[in-house]
């Protein structure tokens, strides 16, 4: 079954945020010591979400209008603080994400953009 047969929408959606995100309690290991595992979880949460969901209110196109945020990070635009190469590369890909639907949506009246906020400490509850 294809992700995007699993969204469903309660009706016209006029914006979305993509919002999901993080290191997804992964650690930060030296580059040969990744588990393909860590990198594969990694990448659905941060770039897989964002893609699927944007597909499934493509439908804004008829509408005419719409909005598509999508929450990428300071690493998006450097290397991360984190030092986890899957997070770093997936903010990447979010930001190219971004550009391109942008490019492929604004013709109908779609805008996307992408909202790169700073260093967010968000595991905390797992370090007590």
């Amino acid at each position: 079954m294809d992700r995007a047969d699993r969204v469903t929408t309660a009706g016209a959606v006029d914006v979305l945020v993509n919002n999901a995100g993080g290191v997804a309690h992964r650690e930060m290991h030296p580059i040969e010591e990744v588990p393909d595992a860590d990198w594969d979880h990694i990448f659905a949460v941060n770039v897989g979400a964002a893609f699927t969901l944007s597909r499934a209110v493509a439908g804004m196109k008829r509408a005419g209008s719409g909005r598509i945020i999508n929450i990428s990070s300071g690493a998006a635009l450097g290397p991360s603080l984190t030092g986890i190469q899957a997070y770093c590369s997936a903010k990447h890909a979010v930001v190219g994400l971004t550009r391109q639907l942008a490019h492929e949506l604004g013709p109908f009246g779609i805008t996307v953009n992408s909202v790169a906020p700073g260093f967010v400490r968000s595991n905390a509850a797992s370090e007590r």
